[in-house]
């Protein structure tokens, strides 16, 4: 199989678990004597699903299937996440106690939110680098406070005048912890909080009353934040990459709530949000809507997404031309509205370390798509 046939083949992996007709399919690939086991691994660890995989492969009784070294490392990746997610659950129970002892209850966001929400079957399948708390203006200071004086710390500066209008706080870490912890005022980038702000979530929010007392984002909201944050923030749009890891998420969450009326409301991100939603349906077999079937801009999506696949050289030239137009030519247009990126960019463009620090980001990007 070659890179896109493997791609497809993940992903009707992930989503065995909820269509019984994969199975056998599966099966047949995995007895196959072309079966590209490398390719099979390299594309799984590039996408952060390689514990997803060996949690379907044993819920799926198919790990007799498997070359001996192949199984030997999945397990190990599958005990090593296992482990490093009941630790993290443990430094989410400190957290709150912490937070509740101060009459604060956080919100949890993105992976940390997904597993005490118990989005997943299996605990070992998300694999997070970080605690996401989403509290209420008013309440950042006195957590970042109580935090500090708990022994965490954080190794970046942000200047006082610009954490008003920050994301969040610089992150912090502290001895004996297994991840760091982002602590936001806002869920999304200060651009998107049109879309998703922390007022609205704080509205819907459900509480978890397992973990002591705290809090997550509705499925409505963990689906909209879902999109912003892969397709927008992170520009999955712009250079048509998407993580398995986020399609996944995406796919767990549409067995509680109708993706198709949450995004419909995206005014303005519509064509975006269906390209996103119908790249979901093609990858793990589910039935497309109406929306995604006849939408040209899902379509042209699609294509973009599978040349990428196809190929290394075209993926590398098309996120190159995409990155360059976002960071040459919009971001200084936007400029013309922004006074602070007004005031800055001018520095920027005659200072030689900007454009070394450009050269370096974009080589190591580049080496590191998948």
């Amino acid at each position: 199989m070659n890179r896109l046939q493997t791609y497809y083949f993940i992903g009707n992996l992930l989503s065995s678990s909820f269509n019984a007709k994969h199975k056998e399919s599966l099966i047949q690939e995995f007895k196959s004597p072309d079966f590209n086991w490398s390719l099979f691994i390299a594309l799984g660890s590039n996408h952060l699903v390689l514990q997803i995989i060996y949690c379907k492969l044993l819920g799926n009784q198919l790990t007799e299937y498997l070359p001996a070294e192949v199984n030997s490392h999945l397990r190990e990746i599958y005990d090593l996440n296992l482990d490093r997610n009941m630790e993290i659950i443990k430094q989410i129970k400190a957290i709150n106690l912490l937070l509740n002892s101060h009459g604060i209850a956080p919100l949890y966001m993105k992976g940390a939110g997904n597993i005490i929400d118990s989005l997943y079957s299996d605990l070992p399948e998300r694999l997070m680098h970080d605690i996401d708390i989403l509290v209420p203006g008013e309440h950042l200071e006195p957590v970042i406070t109580a935090l500090l004086n708990d022994g965490y710390r954080s190794f970046s500066e942000i200047k006082p005048e610009k954490l008003k209008t920050a994301k969040h706080y610089p992150p912090l870490s502290k001895t004996g912890n297994k991840v760091t912890l982002e602590v936001h005022r806002f869920p999304v980038g200060h651009q998107y909080t049109k879309i998703i702000n922390t007022d609205e979530i704080w509205k819907e929010r459900k509480q978890i009353d397992d973990y002591g007392t705290c809090y997550v984002m509705s499925d409505h909201h963990k689906i909209i934040h879902n999109f912003v944050h892969s397709q927008l923030m992170h520009h999955g749009h712009s250079y048509a990459r998407v993580h398995l890891r986020d399609l996944y998420d995406l796919l767990m969450l549409t067995y509680r709530e109708d993706i198709g009326l949450c995004l419909k409301g995206l005014k303005g991100q519509r064509n975006k949000a269906f390209s996103y939603l119908g790249l979901m349906q093609k990858v793990f077999q589910k039935e497309s809507t109406e929306r995604t079937k006849r939408n040209l801009f899902v379509r042209l999506y699609y294509f973009r997404y599978e040349i990428n696949l196809r190929s290394r050289i075209f993926s590398l030239i098309n996120f190159l031309i995409a990155i360059m137009f976002r960071s040459y030519i919009i971001i200084p247009i936007r400029s013309l509205k922004d006074k602070e990126r007004r005031n800055s960019l001018p520095k920027k463009l005659f200072e030689k370390n900007w454009y070394k620090r450009h050269y370096r980001s974009l080589t190591r990007i580049s080496k590191n798509k998948n």
